[in-house]
């Protein structure tokens, strides 16, 4: 019996452990009422300076193949702009260095089509372009229209993968696929608000769900607990 109690007292303190643990890191969420404006607050998640050069890819289709091929080409590009951009010290001067290679960065994506065994064509293209919202960590990027380097695989018609070339945010893996999905969020549980999200030019407002991290991971937590507690006692 004395087991037991020890064993509980122990879970007990797990749980507050756990508790105090997820709320610091869900610190930076705000709370529903202030989800009026265009963006979720995460102090860890890089912010895109309205003036930032981006980079679109642009799949064939979704299948795994053209998916995989996409991230092949993304690489490539992303490793050539980082080369090419090391001597940029501003954002013009990164403008002029991506504008400029564009045919550069068109035969290194066509390459890789090759390599893959494809016949794909490829269209690349530097200027305002569409993006789609996206969420990354608890911030919501509107879509809109950005500068930006557009590669077009094939028909185009797959999910498309995008991030900052200038400031380099590429580099901290700003993203891996497309929105809307915030990342670790688990699927089944209920949002803690659904806000709209203002758009760019000639798009028009998105609704976005916002789920509250602190939640997920405590759900997580007491279901380990559950798990134990029926493991103690059977």
């Amino acid at each position: 019996m004395r087991v037991r109690s020890r064993v509980l007292a122990g879970v007990a303190g797990w749980v507050l452990a756990g508790t105090l643990l997820t709320g610091s890191q869900a610190g930076f969420v705000a709370s529903a009422d202030e989800y009026a404006g265009t963006t979720v607050v995460d102090e860890e998640a890089p912010l895109i300076p309205n003036d930032a050069v981006r980079l679109r890819i642009i799949a064939n289709s979704d299948s795994p193949e053209d998916q995989a091929l996409k991230r092949q080409i993304r690489d490539r590009i992303i490793d050539e702009v980082g080369r090419r951009l090391r001597g940029a010290g501003d954002r013009q001067q990164a403008r002029q260095v991506i504008e400029a290679n564009v045919p550069i960065f068109t035969l290194m994506a066509a390459q890789a089509v090759k390599e893959a065994g494809y016949s794909y064509t490829v269209k690349t293209d530097y200027g305002r372009v569409p993006f789609p919202t996206k969420v990354y960590g608890n911030n919501v990027y509107p879509a809109g229209e950005y500068e930006a380097l557009r590669i077009v695989v094939g028909e185009g018609k797959g999910q498309n993968w995008w991030c900052v070339l200038f400031p380099p945010l590429c580099f901290v893996d700003l993203a891996n696929g497309d929105a809307v999905q915030a990342k670790d969020m688990e699927a089944k549980s209920e949002p803690l608000a659904t806000i709209e999200v203002p758009a760019g030019e000639n798009q028009t407002a998105q609704m976005v769900q916002v789920r509250l991290g602190i939640v997920d991971g405590l759900k997580s937590l007491f279901e380990k607990i559950g798990e134990f507690l029926k493991s103690l006692f059977a």
